[in-house]
């Protein structure tokens, strides 16, 4: 009988040689399952160090041209302080009732 044809056209790898500074794992079925590394979890020195060469190597960036303009709209003291009112409202004032008020949420729980 013939091979099915999507395993006849399967190549197969040759087996990768232990190298020395490398282990197999052995797991309860003496069977290996994957190789480790003396340096590492699967990673060798050289490529470690190319890793962090990489990170750590400096980056030229060109200066931004950054230009601004004055303001289109002058912000009045009148504006700046209805602003601050109402951010002291929405924001400061629940934070001061919670704390004001710890010690009976502390006698209810």
């Amino acid at each position: 009988m013939a091979p099915h044809p999507a395993r006849a056209r399967r190549r197969t790898l040759p087996c990768a040689k232990v190298r020395p500074r490398q282990k197999r794992l052995q797991v309860a079925s003496g069977r290996p399952t994957r190789l480790l590394s003396v340096w590492g979890p699967g990673m060798s020195l050289p490529a470690a160090s190319r890793l962090l060469r990489s990170a750590l190597r400096t980056r030229l960036l060109p200066a931004a041209n950054v230009t601004s303009k004055p303001a289109r709209h002058k912000v009045t003291a009148g504006e700046q302080a209805i602003a601050m009112t109402v951010l002291f409202v929405t924001i400061l004032a629940p934070s001061g009732w919670i704390l004001a008020h710890l010690e009976d949420y502390k006698k209810h729980a």
